[in-house]
């Protein structure tokens, strides 16, 4: 079952509420589910249908990574990109990732190099896109790279790119929050919330790849630095760059 179905049955079913031309209005309107009672069906039938998901990768990991590089180079390539979408091939991202065996990527086997590759050719798409940078698709590109850093270690040459791209997510600001340090404006929660998950993956990877990333120290340094000199970063996220730094 595809991922993105649920979102049409979820943006259909608000349609037919909204629409009074539709037949399916007469029913809507006696409807006693709330839009509260929808979204909770609706989680509840992602997470059932991820659980079965997440049954797959050990059993087929080759076959399941192909078919979720295609979903993701589909949306990456595609000139329109909804967050509805981007949400559900988020959701999918995360849930295989995560159940797809360690030891199926990790080895000097010919399928596990392979794998590898595969993982780290799309982690890096991800890392160059910069397409529309709605809100929402730039919060889920996070999700997604932050699904995938846990074989960063496989292509260290590809480290420094991925932590700049996280540093970017860090100082992220919406057209017209510019400034906002200065100018004394409130980040929107969407905001902060993406800055502060970029902030934390940062310290997790400081924390699990210290070895890697101490001989980028000279290159990684200034950045940081420049970050809190320039304003750019309220209390919470220097904190986290500090402790980043601290963990190698």
């Amino acid at each position: 079952m595809d991922g993105f179905i649920l979102q049409y049955i979820v943006s259909g079913l608000r349609s037919a509420m909204s629409n009074k031309s539709l037949p399916g209005y007469r029913y809507a309107a006696i409807d006693f589910d709330t839009d509260f009672e929808i979204d909770h069906a609706s989680m509840g039938s992602t997470q059932r249908m991820t659980d079965a998901i997440r049954l797959i990768p050990p059993i087929l990991p080759d076959k399941v990574f192909e078919w979720l590089r295609a979903k993701c180079t589909s949306m990456l390539n595609s000139p329109t990109i909804s967050s509805s979408e981007c949400q559900a091939i988020s959701t999918m991202t995360d849930c295989i990732m995560s159940a797809i065996p360690s030891e199926s990527v990790r080895g000097s086997d010919i399928n596990q190099i392979e794998l590898a590759k595969s993982i780290m050719l799309l982690l890096v798409q991800l890392i160059d896109y910069n397409g529309n940078q709605n809100m929402a698709i730039v919060i889920y590109q996070l999700q997604m790279i932050v699904a995938f850093s846990e074989y960063m270690d496989l292509y260290p040459e590809i480290l420094l790119k991925c932590l700049e791209k996280f540093f970017g997510f860090v100082v992220y600001t919406q057209p017209n929050e510019k400034d906002f340090i200065q100018q004394q404006k409130i980040l929107s929660e969407s905001t902060r919330n993406l800055r502060r998950k970029a902030a934390a993956s940062l310290v997790r990877i400081g924390s699990t790849m210290p070895n890697l990333l101490q001989p980028l120290l000279p290159q990684i340094m200034p950045l940081v630095s420049n970050y809190i000199q320039s304003s750019q970063l309220m209390r919470i996220e220097q904190t986290l760059m500090i402790e980043f730094l601290v963990l190698f």
